[in-house]
């Protein structure tokens, strides 16, 4: 089938991007909030660090590029790229790249040893057709919602076949503006294969006019990348190291955002009135929020602790209950020694974050109404009882209600677990893809 041609558009776009990508990557690497990455600006200006560079003049097959925002999906490209590296082929290496500081710290920290690392080049046809120059990709993996026109039009006019994993179709997506569908439409038909995350997903896909034969089978990579839980011995070990009583009660709010702690602070204050033991750990979404997460609790006048100092230094005798997250990648360990978790983004209109972190720990999960980025996921988990929706004014009555039953604890514990177990898979399928495609472009 002969590809679409490109709108108009992306006639606009990719001039207006040239003449931006002259000043837009000195400007935003300068703007790298608390980390100044030199390899930020490199990258932008669509040149590869010396060890990525390396790496892929080394291959002798090209490389395969792996793209992915943030944080979240870097967490999702792991079991990818540890697939990758045990069942796939040695001389094809994956590369890695993300968009911000947060997904360029913890991919650095957190994917397969040995994984190389990049941000991403300005998305304009100079800094594009430079990094593909070097990077030489056999195959293009993007996450999600990464459509970047010149990228894509880039792999296009190379010949490069182009996999969106996880896809997800926001509600925004859903119904772009009508000056935006037409391109949004010319990318999703560009791709060579697409694994959408859920059957929503690809009743929208289909309706931007995406082919069955470019989709491949519903599956949400996330319930792969969520990890496995703590079992009873790692789970009293973690709790010992933190100083926590094995009987004490710990409560997770994982990813908030401004708005949402002042609710979580005040059924932290309502719950503790019949749980004093309670232990609580308060996880900021945005590190460079913890000034202001700091103010509120002094406003507020809580004791806390901050988890790098508690992680240096080890527990003390006279401990505060409040634990304030000042570090990344630590959340999930922190959902596999907790009894009950809020995730945030969901009690503001952001459309929520990954329920699956403290459900693969079998941790039971609380969510506010706003969950449209994890839309399906929260429907099976609310479907199958282990999941439950919260308002700020209901949150500390769903909290004792967990908190206070043992036995209901271990119920949701063990629904939550079967529920996982049973929608995974999705990484290896995505894996067995790839092989395939590197077999028949040899």
């Amino acid at each position: 089938m002969t590809a679409p041609a490109a709108p108009w558009q992306y006639h606009v776009y990719r001039p207006a991007m040239t003449l931006a990508g002259g000043l837009f990557p000195a400007v935003k690497a300068r703007r790298s909030g608390t980390a100044p990455y030199p390899q930020r600006f490199t990258a932008l200006r669509g040149l590869l660090p010396a060890d990525v560079r390396h790496v892929a003049s080394a291959a002798p097959r090209g490389t395969i590029w792996v793209h992915g925002v943030s944080v979240g999906e870097a967490l999702a490209a792991a079991p990818l790229i540890r697939w990758w590296q045990t069942e796939g082929f040695a001389d094809v290496p994956m590369v890695f790249s993300t968009t911000t500081n947060g997904g360029y710290k913890l991919a650095t920290s957190k994917l397969p040893e040995g994984t190389p690392v990049t941000f991403f080049p300005f998305d304009a046809p100079g800094p594009m057709s430079r990094f593909f120059d070097g990077l030489r990709p056999r195959i293009l993996v993007l996450y999600e919602t990464e459509l970047w026109p010149n990228l894509i039009h880039e792999a296009v006019r190379r010949d490069i076949p182009i996999l969106l994993a996880n896809a997800r179709i926001s509600d925004r997506t859903a119904r772009p503006p009508a000056v935006a569908a037409p391109l949004i439409r010319w990318m999703l038909q560009q791709f060579t294969a697409i694994k959408p995350q859920s059957a929503l997903d690809e009743r929208r896909l289909k309706t931007f006019g995406v082919r069955d034969e470019q989709l491949l089978p519903v599956g949400n990579v996330k319930f792969d990348a969520a990890g496995t839980p703590l079992g009873p011995e790692e789970r009293a070990l973690a709790r010992g190291r933190l100083g926590i009583a094995a009987d004490a009660p710990v409560f997770v709010a994982g990813s908030t955002h401004p708005g949402e702690e002042v609710p979580v602070l005040q059924a932290l204050e309502q719950v503790r009135l019949a749980k004093r033991q309670l232990v609580a750990f308060l996880a900021p979404r945005h590190l460079e929020r913890l000034p202001e997460v700091i103010a509120l609790l002094q406003e507020r006048q809580i004791t806390y602790r901050l988890l790098s100092d508690l992680q240096v230094h080890g527990p003390r005798v006279e401990d505060p209950p409040t634990i304030l997250v000042d570090t990344l990648g630590d959340l999930v360990s922190l959902y596999g020694i907790a009894d009950c978790a809020f995730v945030g983004g969901s009690l503001i209109p952001r459309g929520g974050h990954n329920l699956l972190e403290p459900a693969a720990q079998g941790c039971p999960v609380l969510h506010g109404p706003s969950v449209e980025n994890f839309r399906a996921i929260a429907e099976l988990l609310t479907m199958n009882e282990v999941a439950q929706l919260v308002t700020a004014e209901s949150l500390a009555h769903h909290m004792r209600e967990i908190l206070g039953d043992t036995w209901q604890r271990q119920q949701m514990r063990e629904k939550l677990l079967t529920t996982v177990d049973a929608h995974r898979g999705a990484t290896s399928a995505l894996g067995e893809w790839l092989k395939s495609r590197c077999e028949a472009t040899s």
